[in-house]
């Protein structure tokens, strides 16, 4: 087997610093732990495809998302077993696949440019980008979102004609079923090709981009032909969709006002890293005295990415939520406009470090030695917490000093506080009842006042209140 060369094993050992150290640690987003509790009650054959199960009462049914991506992740369940770790690994294993599609884009973009070696360049900046390596171990929607919308974007910037449109449609539907209408911005890459290069005409980019909209629409007129798919479609646009666009969800989706730019400026802070690796790359080539005139086709296809990221970026602030991994979709082809800029450079300067000299040998011992650290580190950190300590460790005495036959309930505002009920589902496999006032508990947050009713605290948690109903 090959040694990697020195700028590929900085690429690995970021990918691995990254993204291994909490694969088997305790802890994870409360979206996350939200997608992985459904993924593992439809492994259980809680629920079903179309009718997903989260709990008796909480986001019952849960229609917060389409199915897709919970749909693939039941499969991983029914594949490695229900283990603490099985959502994170399947995370890394998108991941993976992500690191192989952007290298298979860049060598195949890089062919006429001579730069195909570069392709280590281009991942490493994303990977830099910490909206990207974090959203890895926490088992995003965005994680397999991001994979669908690169590939439907590199399929209509180097195929042509109606069938490779249409397969484009569907990628984008692929997209859809994973997260939503946020999965629709390919559907604009036929124009934006167009608008930059000039190369296929206005009357194609229109044919193409119907063939394109077909090859939506098709499979999507074909699952509403199935009735508890089409009672999904309608649940997930008035439940989720709607009500979000109108500001109704603002409790349980945690919104707070922020405004409709908001994510434009969070864009500039989670491209800081690549942009500052860059530009200190460019500054280093002017005191080199290295020279590099870009091709007026190089500036091209640096433009249509950037259109690309920004059609991604853009319609976002329609919405009232911005949260950063929103932005994930987008990073890859801002991180190609830009390395398009920095790539000859490489190729001329830093590729050609010659690998007897001994700052270059000792540069890759310290990358080597890095790279089996954090083999180590994921060793070592197994079963440990990654987030969340003192709720996880709690949790266990609500599963066994708590008998959840009687029923414990929670108000409306904790609805927003994922893990609570996410962990306990996810260890325990218990629901938590909403507002019922024949239950037996009822959880607050500290130092709230007492429920009417409940008047007896059971367990003072670190951040709960557990309160036990009052007998008559």
């Amino acid at each position: 087997m090959k040694r990697p060369g020195l700028y590929q094993l900085i690429l690995y050992t970021c990918l691995a610093g990254f993204l291994l150290p909490n694969l088997f640690t305790h802890g994870i987003f409360g979206d996350g732990l939200i997608y992985a509790v459904v993924s593992r009650n439809l492994a259980a054959s809680q629920g079903s495809w179309w009718q997903l199960f989260y709990s008796e009462q909480l986001f019952n049914p849960f229609v917060e998302h389409p199915p897709l991506m919970f749909w693939l992740e039941s499969c991983w369940f029914r594949l490695l077993g229900d283990h603490h770790w099985t959502e994170k690994s399947f995370s890394l294993l998108l991941g993976i696949v992500m690191v192989f599609s952007l290298r298979h884009f860049w060598q195949k973009l890089a062919d006429v440019h001579q730069w195909k070696e570069s392709w280590w360049f281009p991942v490493l900046l994303w990977i830099l980008v910490p909206t990207i390596h974090w959203a890895y171990p926490n088992n995003m929607l965005e994680n397999l979102l991001v994979l669908f919308t690169s590939w439907a974007i590199w399929l209509g910037y180097q195929s042509n004609g109606l069938k490779s449109a249409f397969g484009l449609g569907w990628l984008v539907f692929f997209a859809f079923m994973t997260k939503g209408v946020v999965g629709l911005f390919p559907l604009a890459v036929y124009g934006i090709r167009q608008l930059v290069f000039k190369n296929i005409g206005w009357s194609k980019t229109i044919s193409w981009s119907f063939f394109a909209l077909a090859g939506f629409f098709l499979p999507f007129a074909l699952s509403l032909l199935i009735s508890a798919a089409r009672e999904n479609w309608q649940l997930y646009f008035e439940v989720q969709l709607f009500a979000t666009l109108q500001g109704e969800r603002a409790v349980q989706d945690h919104i707070v006002g922020l405004s409709r730019f908001y994510l434009i400026g969070r864009l500039f802070t989670e491209l800081f890293n690549p942009l500052l690796i860059s530009g200190l790359l460019l500054l280093a080539a002017k005191a080199w005295r290295q020279t590099y005139h870009f091709h007026a086709d190089t500036k091209r296809h640096s433009y249509f990415f950037l259109l690309v990221a920004l059609s991604a970026t853009l319609p976002l602030l329609i919405s009232p939520k911005q949260h950063s991994f929103y932005l994930i979709p987008a990073i890859p082809w801002f991180v190609f406009a830009l390395g398009l800029y920095v790539a000859p450079l490489i190729r001329k300067r830093l590729d050609s470090w010659p690998q007897n000299h001994w700052a270059y040998k000792i540069t890759y011992g310290v990358f080597m030695l890095l790279f089996v650290t954090a083999f180590v580190l994921t060793i070592l950190r197994a079963e440990r917490y990654s987030r969340d300590e003192i709720l996880l460790r709690e949790i266990p005495r609500l599963a066994t000093e708590l008998d959840f036959a009687e029923g414990v309930s929670i108000s409306q505002p904790l609805l927003r506080h994922h893990s609570l009920h996410g962990y306990l589902q996810r260890y325990h496999k218990l629901n938590l009842n909403m507002e019922d006032t024949t239950a037996a508990y009822w959880i607050t947050e500290k130092d709230s006042l007492a429920p009417f009713g409940y008047t007896l605290p059971k367990l003072q948690l670190t951040n709960y209140t557990i309160w036990a109903k009052a007998e008559n």
